[in-house]
Parts: structure tokens; sequence; C-alpha cells
């Protein structure tokens, strides 16, 4: 896919330098962050991270389509740095996307928002367009699995407390990608790393530094069934995924594809893993440009 005329040149740098509004809001008691982009009244896109990610891992295709749209892109809770809870489930999640398109106001568009949604944060996303389908313009998975392969995950009964570093470089040094993998897009790896982490009070009282993520971030499948919520999905959707992927590459494609409504576009990303966002931004900006022309309602 070629990359769009503004994104020509230095774009990363560019759209990395994209102003942006960094903001709270509430949801069941917990705060969380919300980064947003482009004016009011335009057509919006709210954007939602995979596991142990969060909002700035959007910031370049964000950046990039604040020309034209309202872009908008939360951290769940329990990750990047909005608040952690004292558990999690899908609904929770659903909820707060729904609230984060409210306090980014993209429903001042002419049209209903675009959900886009990497990952883990395809299911919070599939529960919210499958309940409320009038909400959202479109959804887009990007490499979710979109399946119930999840639905025996259960956290310890035991809770994990956070590990403390006084050494906040030393600490995002030992960042890894999960999966682990090799990034296409090194400068933008670095940049996103750098939001990896927090800072934390220990239980002796000493300040340092953690990772972002929870390490109680467990949050129920169970009362879920993701393969039926995508069957009868009335919103218009949409799949992409790396052509390197894992969910390519270990088979997992064809029974998730078999489960789409007729029609449901998927395209490929070339040279691409599962993080597709960091190593192809530019593919991702131009699927989603291209995406988006037919769900725009007619003049």
């Amino acid at each position: 896919m070629p990359a769009p005329a503004e994104e020509n040149g230095d774009w990363l740098e560019t759209v990395l330098a994209m102003p942006v509004e960094r903001s709270w809001f509430e949801v069941a008691g917990a705060r969380v962050e919300l980064l947003s982009w482009g004016e009011c009244g335009a057509p919006g896109i709210l954007f939602a991270h995979g596991f142990a990610a969060n909002a700035d891992w959007w910031r370049a295709i964000a950046g990039a389509l604040s020309k034209g749209y309202r872009v908008a892109a939360l951290s769940f809770s329990g990750m990047g740095q909005s608040d952690w809870r004292e558990s999690y489930d899908l609904d929770l999640f659903a909820a707060e996307l729904d609230e984060a398109a409210k306090a980014a106001r993209l429903d001042e568009g002419p049209v209903a928002p675009l959900l886009v949604a990497h990952s883990f944060g395809g299911f919070p996303a599939i529960v919210s367009a499958a309940r409320s389908p009038e909400r959202w313009r479109a959804l887009l998975l990007v490499d979710s699995r979109a399946n119930d392969s999840l639905a025996h995950m259960t956290g310890s009964e035991e809770r994990v407390q956070p590990r403390i570093s006084a050494d906040r470089e030393k600490l995002i040094a030992r960042f890894r990608l999960m999966p682990d993998q090799p990034c296409r897009t090194p400068r933008l790896l670095a940049e996103v790393t750098q939001f990896a982490v927090r800072q934390m009070t220990g239980d002796d009282g000493d300040e340092g530094w953690s990772w972002a993520t929870d390490p109680n971030l467990f949050p129920a499948f169970a009362d879920y069934s993701m393969t039926e919520l995508v069957a009868n999905m009335a919103c218009p959707m949409a799949y992409i995924h790396g052509e390197e992927s894992y969910i390519a590459r270990d088979g997992m494609l064809p029974g998730i594809r078999a489960n789409f409504p007729a029609g449901t576009p998927v395209m490929a990303i070339p040279n691409a893993g599962h993080h597709v966002i960091l190593d192809q931004p530019v593919a991702v900006i131009s699927a989603i440009r291209l995406l988006d022309e037919g769900w725009k309602p007619d003049p």
C-alpha cells in the first residue's frame, strides 16, 4: 500500500509531533487515560490497544489520521497510566470504550465513529459493537483472535505485588514485545517503550518505577462467546492482519474468518507480525482510509 502524501519523507517524526490532548475520564470509580487528536466535529475514530499496551501505541497512526478525522485512543484500566482495579471484565472494558467516545466528543461528527481494535482490544470492541451496533460506524479488528480461544483464561487467587525499580532507564531497557518479535519500525518501538512504565510506591514506602500494566490483570472471558457475537454482528466490520503474525502462521486465521458475517473484508499486511501497528503503521493507515471510504454513507 502506498504511503499517504503527507507521510512522505520524515513522516514518522512529523506524526509523532502532532498536537495531542492527554486527559482523563472515569468509569466505575477508575480514572481512564485518553489521548485525542484533531478537530471536534470531524468524523471520529477510536483506537483500542492490545494486552499490556496503552494508548500511546497508536500515536503514529492517530497523528497521521488527525487531518480529516477526530481521533482518540484510550488506555484500558490496568494499563498505561490508567487506574488499576481490584478485578477486571470485558463489560467494564466495553464501557470504557463507550465512555471514551463520549469524552473525546467523537459523537459530534457527521457520522458515528469508527472503532479500531488491535489484538486483545478486539474482545471488548466486539462486546461494545455487538451490544450497541448503532454506536459505531464500523468495527475494524487488527490481528485479533476474535474467537473463544481465551475462554479458559483466569487469574491467580493470590494477588501479585508490582516489582519496584529505582532505575527507570534500566527497567525500560528490559521491555520486550509480547508475543516476542522483531519490530520493523524501531524508532516507533522506542517511542512507545517510554510509556511502558509508571511511577509507583512500594509496600515498603520506597518510590520507584514499575511496569505500567497491573500484574493482576486477568479479565474474565467465561461469560462471553466471541464466536457467536462476531457471527451475529449487526455493525459493519473488517479484519486486517500481519502476514507473519502467529495468527496467520499457526493456522488460526481460517477458523477466525469462518465466523465472520458474509462479505467481511479481510486484508493482509505484508512484512508485519502480530504487532502490525508498530511494524507497518503506514500500511495500517492506508487500510483504514480505504475501508472507511466504503463505510461512509452516500451523500
